[in-house]
């Protein structure tokens, strides 16, 4: 069953619907009724879930995936399911309410209704307008004056219509319910209600009864019982798109496709008196107040009498425009009409005569559009994607600013500002703590070229376009440029940063990829990665600049230094983005679907495979955290994933933008995240918060927490920590007492199996293997030694495999138990909640296990948030 719309009375759902490659427009007239425009390539529009639930706050909701904190889960579960943060969500600065676990926002979301609305109406009385998304975004419902969000529902529904008394007839297959979000209740009507197949509904201006309609008939039906009350007939036998009841209860219209007319009952008799001709496929229509007149518009306008199909004499057809969201005035003299462009037509509506026109404030409007009933205000989309609202006579708007998409999303050096990049090539500044506006600089570029933003740096490279392109860089302070690189291509080239070297950049292009100096303006290598005819490359330096990311088919990895293909990353088709771990140990490379690889740079051996939710099945961005211990996923739906890489399993969602996720960045000591995306807004993720699910609250004591830590279920681990955190005294000193600092291998006994390496004995040799693994990571920097020295291959391949197999990502319960201990340790030391004591207990303890024996697993973790606590860098 196609899922559309109707509505009569309150919520109005009008206009013309986006465009969409391959698939027609689907428009949803004045008077609340659907009809269908053929899109490029004609075809049907699938239309999305209709409903309302109040805003602020979220009530406890179910669905059939499970609910977390109150929030429905709109994705299949996750193995296991990662909780989603604690508490009750905070408001932005503008006090509209934020995603749980987001402590600021940049942007607003009023009147942005994801990504693009799909069909705009507002109210009877003008104050409300109900936008419908076509993505799981739903419906939702906004005030006018100040573009806050009212109400909102995302729930699977095929057709809906809102009666004038604020009830919705609901209809899921063959399942009709009746909702009435004003009381908070909602009861279904018996099996078999409505006919089978119904693709349309409208109801009644009494608010009693509804039609329903289906390719077989049209039944009127009684909204309490789910009595049918009469069939009326249909003609031609096909199915109606649009169904209106006049206001004064005595018709009802209908329409078809293929120039079918327009169809009037008379709901008194049933039967159907007359059949109005179109000129075009599709038509738009609505009743005058009174009921004497209907007016058909779409490609022509006309308006009858409702007691004769003729055109009354002097009537003649606007020769110019088509005519959408038809409506009435209040005194039933004139017409009004949008054109598609926004511009709203006063029509006579006995003559036809065009007496009056008003353009858009601006020219950059787009479906959908929708005219208000008073005829004062106009609705439509705008360039940013949003929703834009004025007044016809004035121009006037009262929407908040939004912005275009957001990528490119960080800190400043001292972690104080946060800027972003639009799409128009603006660079917005922001307060992280508050997401409040500071500044807006705009590049000297055009706008919409490819651009991006170092705000760690203060550099942004802009695309300039020509017969070639080429690639500037500037300094955002001064907007000065600081260097200019040409390319050869007429395709997009990228270019990325050196993070190890201020002076270097790469410019990828179609089968070559230079590194640059920025200083002298000149290339200081050239890669050939592939055929010129190939798609855009792009990548990522490691760390430490020595290696380049490509993402070739299949990724490959680069020495700067030489210029020669270190690797080649199998098993990921089509890469999309490559991005090395800080520690400089792993590569995450995202690919054209909802995986994502974690490749070890040193071999280009596949160590883990991340499945990432998403509802489109695409990834859309990752990023790792500043310890290297945990990959976060962004995708096309909105939704953030933390992923514990040791374990490969979910601990944390970060439920949602309203849009793609386009930039991921942490702040230096990784408490907390940034998040731009295509719905306009920047938000301030607290990673550092205690986010345990609900479960976390029943774990039995300190004992199965400290088990818990061990767990290879990610979720598991984390119910552990959390129980941990909020218990920071006693954690320390039980830490303390199970994770004591381990007792070093005798050195005779590493040297012993270092010898055995080189023994002309088989078994003897792979004796010392097994020897040199049981001795675990204290056995590192001896293999280390060897294979920087030894002049035996053999010898070296032998130390080169007990190398990979200590540094490998770590499985076994007591290693992770350690990551997870330091970890904890590292965060109570930074949190300015602990008291002052037990955070200097904290880093003592830190302090003792990092002076451990050299390689092993607690020593070297030690040693890293030592580090990190020490100078603030991962």
């Amino acid at each position: 069953m196609s899922r559309c719309i109707s509505c009569l009375g309150v919520l109005l759902f009008a206009s013309v619907a986006l465009a969409q490659s391959g698939e027609p427009d689907e428009i949803v007239d004045a008077i609340g009724v659907r009809a269908v425009v053929p899109g490029p390539l004609g075809g049907p529009v699938a239309v999305q879930p209709v409903g309302f639930q109040p805003v602020n706050p979220p009530p406890p909701l179910s669905s059939d995936n499970g609910t977390f904190q109150g929030r429905i889960l709109r994705l299949a579960p996750i193995r296991p399911p990662a909780p989603s943060p604690a508490g009750p969500p905070l408001n932005d600065h503008l006090g509209d309410a934020m995603p749980a676990g987001a402590i600021a926002r940049y942007g607003t979301t009023r009147l942005r209704h994801g990504s693009e609305p799909l069909a705009l109406a507002f109210s009877a009385d003008g104050k409300k307008l109900a936008s419908l998304s076509a993505s799981e975004a739903g419906v939702r419902i906004w005030d006018v004056d100040t573009g806050k969000e009212l109400a909102r529902h995302d729930g699977r529904v095929d057709t809906v219509a809102l009666a004038p008394d604020g009830q919705l007839v609901l209809v899921n297959g063959d399942k009709c319910q009746v909702w009435s979000p004003a009381l908070g209740t909602i009861r279904s009507l018996p099996e078999g209600s409505i006919p089978e197949g119904t693709t349309t509904l409208a109801v009644a201006a009494d608010s009693r009864s509804f039609a329903a309609g289906s390719p077989e008939k049209i039944a009127l039906i009684d909204i309490q019982s789910g009595k049918t009350l009469r069939t009326l007939k249909l003609p031609r036998d096909q199915p109606p798109l649009r169904l209106v009841y006049s206001l004064d209860g005595r018709w009802l219209a209908g329409c078809g496709q293929n120039k079918s007319g327009v169809w009037l009952w008379e709901l008194k008799s049933g039967k159907r008196v007359r059949t109005y001709p179109t000129e075009a496929d599709f038509t738009d229509f609505a009743f005058s107040v009174d009921g004497n007149q209907i007016a058909i518009g779409g490609s022509t306008l006309s308006v009858h009498t409702t007691d004769s199909e003729e055109l009354p004499e002097g009537f003649h057809i606007p020769e110019e425009g088509q005519f959408f969201g038809v409506r009435f005035g209040p005194d039933g003299k004139h017409v009004f009409a949008l054109q598609q462009d926004g511009t709203v037509m006063k029509v006579d509506a006995a003559t036809g005569e065009i007496r009056d026109s008003w353009p858009p404030p601006e020219m950059n409007f787009r479906n959908p559009l929708t005219l208000a009933p008073g005829v004062d205000r106009v609705a439509a989309v705008d360039m940013t994607g949003g929703i834009r609202i004025w007044e016809p006579k004035t121009g006037k708007t009262p929407e908040a600013k939004r912005h275009s998409w957001l990528a490119y999303p960080g800190f400043s050096a001292d972690g104080k500002l946060a800027s972003v990049l639009d799409q128009e090539s603006r660079i917005h500044t922001f307060d992280p703590a508050t997401g409040k506006p500071v500044s807006i600089i705009e590049l000297p570029v055009e706008p919409f070229m490819p651009s991006s933003l170092d705000a760690r740096t203060g550099r942004a490279i802009a695309i300039i376009g020509g017969e070639s392109f080429e690639v500037q860089v500037l300094d955002v302070a001064t907007l000065k440029v600081l260097a200019t690189f040409e390319t050869t291509s007429n395709a997009y080239p990228s270019a990325v940063f050196s993070p190890s070297d201020k002076d270097k950049i790469a410019v990828f292009a179609p089968g070559t990829v230079s590194i640059n100096s920025l200083s002298t303006g000149r290339a200081v290598r050239t890669l050939n990665v592939g055929h010129a005819d190939d798609l855009n490359p792009r990548g990522n330096f490691s760390p430490d600049g020595r290696l380049l990311a490509i993402t070739t088919q299949p990724l490959s990895v680069w020495e700067v230094a030489t210029g020669k293909k270190r690797f080649e990353c199998e098993g990921m088709p089509f890469p999309m983005e490559a991005h090395f771990s800080p520690n400089g140990r792993w590569l995450a490379v995202q690919g054209a679907d909802d995986m994502v690889a974690l490749y070890d740079v040193r071999t280009g051996a596949t160590l883990r495979r991340f499945t990432v939710p998403s509802a489109d099945g695409s990834v859309s961005i990752v990023a790792f955290t500043p310890d290297s211990k945990r990959l976060v996923t962004g995708n096309h739906d909105g939704l953030i994933t933390l992923w514990d890489i040791a374990s490969g399993e979910p601990v944390l969602n970060l439920d949602r933008h309203d849009g793609s996720i386009l930039g991921l960045a942490f702040s230096k000591d990784g408490k907390r995240l940034l998040s731009s995306a295509s719905d306009g807004t920047v938000l301030v993720w607290d990673l550092n918060a205690k986010l345990g699910s609900k479960e976390a609250r029943i774990v039995a004591g300190q004992a199965e927490a400290f088990e818990l830590l061990g767990s290879t279920d990610a979720s598991q681990a984390h119910r552990g920590q959390d129980y941990l955190y909020r218990q920071p005294a006693d954690s320390v000193t039980m830490l303390a007492e199970k994770l004591a600092v381990p007792k070093p291998v005798p050195a005779a006994t590493i040297a012993k199996w270092i010898t055995d390496l080189g023994s002309d004995d088989y078994q003897t040799r792979r004796a010392a293997v097994k020897g040199l693994l049981g001795i675990g990571g204290e056995a590192l920097p001896a293999l280390r030694e060897v294979l920087a020295s030894s002049p035996n291959a053999e010898v070296r391949k032998l130390a080169e495999e007990a190398v990979l197999r200590l540094e490998a990502i770590p499985t076994k319960p007591d290693e992770l138990r350690v990551i997870r201990a330091v970890e904890v340790l590292e965060n109570l030391a930074q949190d300015e909640g602990v008291p002052k004591a037990v955070r200097e207990q904290t880093r003592e303890l830190v302090k003792q296990w990092a002076a451990g024996p050299r390689g092993h697993r607690q020593t070297e973790e030690a040693r890293m948030a030592d580090r990190r606590l020490d100078t603030d860098q991962p």
